[in-house]
């Protein structure tokens, strides 16, 4: 099987809440729940994080940043549900191990996809702090996108940028 075929296998889902600034999507894949998080992402806020580490600025980010005016810049998680032993819901980032890899991220790219439709959406931005997961989006990322930039190391997390 293509790889592109692997991504066809979305699961239905729906918006808990939607506007220019964040989005929520909700979806149950197998028995995990999750959550599509889409909220508005600020290039100055990732310039100020690497300056702070004494990093040096990436010609990307400075160009993005002159263009912010024109540059609408939104970042995309997803969480799953669970719960604790007393059944209170906890949102967590952990991997699920379910193998459902590819209808999730599927799922999350039509939801990606359907705001856009909705909202200008120039750039994506999305981190890793896991390295199975670095490698994982690091595959994808240079598949799927366009431009692609990161900044491999933000508190922790790998950080990526791509042209929607």
């Amino acid at each position: 099987m293509r790889i592109v075929e692997l991504f066809d296998k979305k699961a239905d889902w729906e918006w808990a809440k939607m506007n220019d600034v964040q989005a929520e999507a909700v979806v149950a894949i197998g028995d995990v729940k999750y959550e599509i998080v889409i909220e508005e992402d600020d290039i100055d806020y990732m310039i100020a994080g690497l300056k702070r580490h004494g990093e040096p600025i990436p010609k990307w980010a400075q160009m993005i940043s002159d263009d912010i005016e024109n540059s609408q810049m939104y970042n995309i998680v997803f969480l799953q549900q669970k719960k604790t032993p007393s059944g209170k819901p906890v949102i967590s980032y952990e991997l699920t191990g379910t193998g459902n890899v590819y209808t999730v991220f599927s799922t999350v790219l039509d939801v990606m996809h359907e705001y856009g439709r909705n909202f200008n959406v120039d750039w994506w931005t999305f981190g890793a702090k896991e390295p199975s997961r670095r490698r994982m989006y690091d595959r994808l990322a240079s598949r799927f996108a366009g431009e692609v930039f990161t900044i491999d190391d933000m508190d922790g997390d790998k950080i990526y940028v791509v042209k929607a």
